[in-house]
């Protein structure tokens, strides 16, 4: 047989009357290990993103009930300040939430007025409701 293939990559043929092109023994060997190597990666990498796929969806979800309170409390505080009837202490002692898991805290705090730029009233109530890792606050005043 003549031709430009290399003679180490020639297997014998099975009846001896020349050699046939294949592949050695220590290429397929190299070739499945390979292989097999990057599969298991594949099987790891997407097994580890299937498992952790519902943390973001859980996450999302409490932010969003977290946002849904503070809007319901938001809203309530914008209808009495139009019906002229706020009295901030006692909406933030009488508010109770509506999510399972969301806690309330509120705090008066004290704002200084540095360069005359803004005027606040009496009280200024900063409200923070959490559910685990996850959080929201706003400041409301009188």
């Amino acid at each position: 047989m003549t031709g430009s293939v290399n003679a180490a990559h020639r297997i014998p043929a099975a009846n001896g009357d020349g050699f046939t092109p294949g592949f050695t023994l220590i290429e397929l060997i190299i070739t499945l290990t390979l292989g097999l190597t990057l599969a298991v990666m594949l099987v790891v990498t997407t097994g580890r993103m299937y498992t952790l796929s519902p943390m973001g969806l859980h996450d999302l979800d409490t932010q969003y009930e977290l946002l849904l309170e503070m809007e319901d409390l938001t809203g309530e505080y914008r209808s009495r300040i139009e019906a002229g009837t706020l009295d901030l202490s006692s909406l933030m002692s009488g508010w109770t939430t509506s999510g399972a898991g969301v806690t309330l805290t509120y705090a008066q705090v004290a704002v200084a007025d540095t360069g005359a730029a803004y005027t606040v009233g009496t009280d200024v109530y900063k409200v923070t409701m959490a559910e685990g890792d996850h959080s929201i606050s706003a400041y409301f005043t009188e």
